[in-house]
């Protein structure tokens, strides 16, 4: 298990280096041509859709993630993935066609007037495109082609730069040129990441299939969207008490902090269907305490440099317009860092307890939700990082304490008998 996980936590910690990496060389040029209201707006449209794909697509990507590994029949496979599929493009057409024709209300909610309007509906075509994309790309890490993955992830990263790139040198494009630049790379990627998973795609729709992977996925739309609503209320709360350009502070701040993604996202990427395929096997608890002990030191040490190194880092990168976003980084990163581990903690989701995940996520948006609305008002910028640092504490201590009744992982002392 350690071997295998080694191996493709490299790709994809290769994969997010690579693809972060041209994330990075992109915000200078970005900070050039974006005001800091200009990066917050991206970023609320950007959250946004985060928060609606949950919904469109049912969550349905999570039940082929669980089930696919079980199946040993290509036929079954390939029922799985198809109908999964189908299903996703059919609502992402009815959801896109919403958007369409509700911009104007979508832009006033937002932004409190309506001179987004356009910009709303080209980032729903967006938010489309991109979802399917990121369920063709998925289906790649639950078969553990780590290396196609890699290759589908680069490709978009360097298309979505390279294109927004041109749209804002040669063809003056604003702020829409980012999400036309995904639009065009979602598309390319997933034609390549369908390729790569051909013998699983087809015309093939089984109701009955269907049925088995919503009722996997009902219950996590509810919960995905109470952990997503953790994540990011801080931005409507920022927008709400502050104003758009103190959210693109925190916006470029975050975009810094995520460095600490690219040791999360690698993991992430490499365990989680390790784990659905090997959870029976004697040796995985412990396989999966020392992988836990590696991560943790690792992503300390990366935490304790941010704090030294992040106003400089930021000062660099996008100038004195955004200086004052520095003290924000390390912060942020915690945060990410926090709610990254839970998938070192897989009790309640090897049990399908999707109840109790639930109850866990609405838990951790609340108290996000009160400490965010309190610190900010007191505090500012500042008081949204520190809220969001504690509620991601007490969300991973919550996966954690509750699933080792599940599935034991020994991290900080053997594995007893009646675990394994």
């Amino acid at each position: 298990m350690l071997r295998i996980f080694f191996r493709d936590s490299f790709v994809y910690t290769l994969g997010n280096v690579l693809t972060r990496g041209i994330g990075f060389l992109m915000l200078p040029i970005y900070a050039r041509f974006f005001s800091p209201e200009k990066f917050g707006v991206i970023d609320l449209l950007t959250v946004t859709g985060t928060i609606l794909a949950i919904v469109v697509g049912l969550e349905v990507h999570q039940a082929v993630a669980r089930f696919f590994p079980e199946e040993t029949e290509v036929t079954r496979k390939r029922s799985i993935v198809s109908t999964a599929f189908w299903f996703i493009l059919l609502f992402y057409i009815i959801f896109f066609i919403l958007g369409y024709f509700s911009a104007p209300l979508i832009s006033q909610s937002l932004f409190g007037k309506t001179d987004y309007t356009e910009l709303v509906r080209i980032a729903f075509l967006s938010f489309g495109f991109n979802f399917l994309y990121y369920f063709a790309s998925s289906q790649l890490r639950w078969q553990l082609k780590s290396k196609e993955n890699l290759l589908v992830s680069v490709l978009y990263s360097i298309l979505s730069a390279i294109i927004a790139l041109g749209l804002l040198v040669y063809f003056s494009f604003g702020v829409e040129a980012i999400f036309y630049a995904q639009i065009c790379a979602a598309i390319i990627s997933l034609f390549f990441s369908v390729y790569f998973s051909r013998e699983y795609y087809g015309l093939v729709f089984d109701s009955r299939r269907l049925r088995q992977l919503t009722s996997f996925s009902l219950p996590l739309v509810f919960s995905s969207l109470m952990v997503y609503a953790m994540l990011y209320v801080d931005r409507f709360i920022i927008t709400y008490l502050l104003d758009a350009s103190q959210l693109g502070l925190y916006s470029f701040a975050y975009r810094i902090a995520s460095v600490v993604g690219l040791l999360i996202a690698g993991a992430q990427a490499a365990l989680t269907p390790l784990i659905y395929n090997k959870y029976r096997e004697e040796g995985t608890p412990e396989g999966v305490a020392k992988l836990f002990r590696y991560f943790g030191g690792g992503a300390c040490i990366l935490i304790l440099t941010l704090f030294i190194i992040s106003e400089s880092l930021v000062s660099f990168i996008g100038g004195s317009e955004f200086r004052s976003s520095g003290a924000l980084v390390p912060w942020i990163a915690i945060s990410i860092l926090f709610t990254g581990v839970t998938s070192f903690t897989p009790g309640v989701f090897i049990e399908k307890k999707t109840r109790i995940v639930v109850i866990i996520n609405t838990i951790s948006f609340l108290i996000n939700l009160t400490l965010c609305y309190g610190l900010v008002q007191f505090l500012g910028l500042e008081g949204a990082v520190y809220a969001t640092a504690i509620c991601s504490f007490i969300y991973f201590l919550m996966y954690y304490v509750i699933g080792q009744k599940y599935y034991y992982i020994p991290v900080f002392r053997k594995s007893p008998k009646k675990a394994l």
